[in-house]
Protein backbone atom coordinates (compact mmCIF):
# COMPACT_ATOMS: atom_id res chain seq x y z
CA UNK A 1 0.00 0.00 0.00
CA UNK A 2 2.87 2.68 0.91
CA UNK A 3 4.77 1.70 -2.39
CA UNK A 4 0.98 2.03 -4.17
CA UNK A 5 0.91 5.86 -2.57
CA UNK A 6 4.26 6.54 -2.95
CA UNK A 7 4.09 6.09 -6.87
CA UNK A 8 0.90 7.60 -7.25
CA UNK A 9 3.03 10.78 -5.38
CA UNK A 10 6.01 10.38 -7.77
CA UNK A 11 3.97 10.32 -11.03
CA UNK A 12 1.85 13.36 -9.71
CA UNK A 13 5.09 15.17 -9.28
CA UNK A 14 6.70 14.20 -12.68
CA UNK A 15 3.17 15.35 -14.17
CA UNK A 16 3.40 18.60 -12.61
CA UNK A 17 7.03 19.20 -13.67
CA UNK A 18 8.71 19.09 -10.32
CA UNK A 19 10.43 16.13 -10.56
CA UNK A 20 12.24 14.76 -13.67
CA UNK A 21 11.77 11.36 -15.23
CA UNK A 22 14.35 9.54 -14.22
CA UNK A 23 17.61 8.88 -16.22
CA UNK A 24 18.11 5.72 -17.83
CA UNK A 25 20.99 4.44 -15.91
CA UNK A 26 18.41 4.98 -12.50
CA UNK A 27 15.33 3.08 -14.81
CA UNK A 28 17.84 0.12 -14.86
CA UNK A 29 20.28 -0.28 -12.45
CA UNK A 30 21.38 -3.54 -14.22
CA UNK A 31 21.90 -1.57 -17.41
CA UNK A 32 24.24 1.21 -15.95
CA UNK A 33 27.94 1.54 -16.00
CA UNK A 34 30.60 3.23 -13.45
CA UNK A 35 33.83 4.23 -14.71
CA UNK A 36 35.32 0.97 -14.54
CA UNK A 37 32.63 -1.07 -16.66
CA UNK A 38 28.81 -2.36 -15.88
CA UNK A 39 27.99 -2.30 -12.54
CA UNK A 40 27.19 -5.45 -10.55
CA UNK A 41 23.59 -5.70 -10.84
CA UNK A 42 21.93 -8.94 -8.76
CA UNK A 43 21.63 -12.00 -10.43
CA UNK A 44 19.41 -14.72 -9.64
CA UNK A 45 21.44 -18.24 -9.60
CA UNK A 46 19.64 -21.28 -10.01
CA UNK A 47 20.79 -23.95 -7.71
CA UNK A 48 20.80 -27.72 -8.94
CA UNK A 49 17.01 -28.46 -7.40
CA UNK A 50 15.70 -25.03 -9.31
CA UNK A 51 17.44 -26.16 -12.34
CA UNK A 52 16.01 -29.81 -11.70
CA UNK A 53 12.50 -28.33 -11.28
CA UNK A 54 12.88 -26.14 -14.61
CA UNK A 55 13.91 -29.51 -16.66
CA UNK A 56 10.82 -31.24 -14.98
CA UNK A 57 8.21 -28.65 -15.09
CA UNK A 58 8.58 -28.32 -19.27
CA UNK A 59 8.13 -32.63 -19.12
CA UNK A 60 11.42 -34.23 -18.98
CA UNK A 61 12.45 -36.98 -16.55
CA UNK A 62 15.39 -39.33 -16.03
CA UNK A 63 17.64 -36.21 -16.07
CA UNK A 64 21.24 -37.55 -15.93
CA UNK A 65 24.85 -35.56 -15.88
CA UNK A 66 22.94 -32.59 -14.75
CA UNK A 67 26.25 -30.28 -14.37
CA UNK A 68 26.85 -26.13 -13.85
CA UNK A 69 29.38 -24.52 -16.42
CA UNK A 70 31.41 -21.82 -15.28
CA UNK A 71 29.47 -19.36 -17.32
CA UNK A 72 26.73 -20.47 -14.67
CA UNK A 73 24.80 -23.03 -16.84
CA UNK A 74 23.20 -26.06 -15.90
CA UNK A 75 23.23 -28.75 -18.82
CA UNK A 76 22.26 -32.52 -18.81
CA UNK A 77 20.36 -34.92 -20.64
CA UNK A 78 16.83 -36.11 -19.92
CA UNK A 79 14.60 -37.68 -21.49
CA UNK A 80 10.99 -36.98 -23.03
CA UNK A 81 8.47 -39.06 -25.03
CA UNK A 82 11.14 -41.66 -25.25
CA UNK A 83 14.10 -39.68 -26.65
CA UNK A 84 17.30 -38.73 -24.95
CA UNK A 85 17.60 -34.61 -25.13
CA UNK A 86 20.45 -32.45 -24.34
CA UNK A 87 19.09 -29.67 -21.75
CA UNK A 88 19.95 -26.82 -20.01
CA UNK A 89 18.77 -23.85 -17.86
CA UNK A 90 20.32 -20.71 -18.33
CA UNK A 91 20.96 -18.49 -14.45
CA UNK A 92 17.84 -16.55 -15.54
CA UNK A 93 15.74 -19.34 -15.74
CA UNK A 94 15.74 -19.91 -19.66
CA UNK A 95 15.11 -23.45 -20.57
CA UNK A 96 16.92 -25.38 -24.50
CA UNK A 97 16.63 -28.50 -25.62
CA UNK A 98 18.46 -29.78 -27.64
CA UNK A 99 18.49 -33.13 -30.07
CA UNK A 100 21.03 -35.41 -29.84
Amino acid sequence: MRQTVATALICAAQLAGIMSPLSAAEEHPAKAFSERGPVDAPVWRFNESRALETIRAHGFYGVRNLKQTLAGVWQGQAIRYGNVTAVEVDQTGNFSEYAQ
